[in-house]
Parts: C-alpha cells; structure tokens; sequence
C-alpha cells in the first residue's frame, strides 16, 4: 500500500529496482558522496553549536537532537534553517513519517494480503481513501518546501536536483 497508493511510485525508500531508480541515483550522487558529505561539515559544525547551547537550556535531548538533524537536512535540501523546532515544517514531516511507517507495516490493511483489492472502487476500500489523504499531506509539505528552495538565494540540494544533467536528458 505504501508505494502505490500512498507514495504513488514518488518516494525512493519504496521504489523498486529498474531504470527509475537508477536515474533518480544519479542525480542525488553528486550532493550525497563523501566527496561532497565533508563540505557540509562547516553546517554541521553551527548546527553542533546551536545544539550545545540549547542543552544549556533544557532538559529535553531528545526534542534538541531531533531539531538538530532536522535542521541540517532542511538546511540543505531547502536552504531553510529550523531554528525553533516548532516550524510546521518539521510537524509535517514528523507526521508524515508515522504516515509512512504505518502505510508500510506488513499486513496492516487487507489490500496487502489480497492485491487484487486494490482494483475495488473507493467507497468500498476505505483504505484508499486513507491512502489519497496521506498522499495529499505529504505533497502539501513537499511543493512548498521546493517552492521556497528554487527561489530563495544560496544554493541548497532542490536547486541541485532540478538543474541536474540527469533531469535534462531525461
């Protein structure tokens, strides 16, 4: 259920094998090489010192490391810095995630058992109606997120993917 009708074939974590995935490799090769990885480090060194001064103000480590990690991944794919923790950004994607881990569960509706469910009309596969909702919360935090990442200034990995020699020649 996760790949299609959820994800609908757009997320990498369920794509299988084949020419697709091959292409969307390529393009993330460039930003996610060692080669590139220890240019980040410089980010990860503000991150880290934003992290240790928030540890002087709370007890909550666990909300700290996940505004941490979240900072840097959004820093780079979107140039946008989380800076509170609290950005619905970072709320839609905690959301989003338990979306998926559950979409993904084995045997969690009938359609993964029975895969000829699928071809049932909606008001009879409730799950199809779950799955379209969860689809259209994860695209209504991915569109403006690249949105934002295009136009802002600074160079960030949305910037890299869509000028990538791999898209062109597609």
């Amino acid at each position: 259920m996760a790949q299609e009708l959820v994800c609908k074939g757009h997320n990498i974590l369920f794509r299988p094998s084949g020419a697709d995935l091959s292409r969307h490799q390529q393009v993330e090769a460039p930003v996610l090489s060692p080669r590139a990885s220890t240019s980040y480090t410089p980010l990860q060194d503000i991150e880290s010192r934003f992290l240790l001064k928030s540890f002087l103000n709370t007890n909550d480590y666990a909300f700290q490391f996940e505004k941490y990690a979240a900072s840097i991944v959004y820093t780079l794919a979107y140039g946008l810095r989380l800076e509170t923790g609290k950005e619905w950004q970072l709320q839609a994607s905690r959301q989003n995630v338990e979306h998926l881990v559950m979409a993904g569960e084995m045997n969690r509706w009938m359609v993964d058992s029975l895969p000829f469910l699928k071809y049932l009309p909606g008001f009879l596969a409730p799950w199809k109606r779950t799955a379209e909702k969860w689809h259209r919360e994860c695209t209504d935090m991915a569109i403006p997120n690249m949105r934002n990442a295009l136009s802002c200034e600074g160079w960030n990995w949305s910037k890299d993917f869509a000028n990538s020699e791999s898209k062109q020649n597609k």
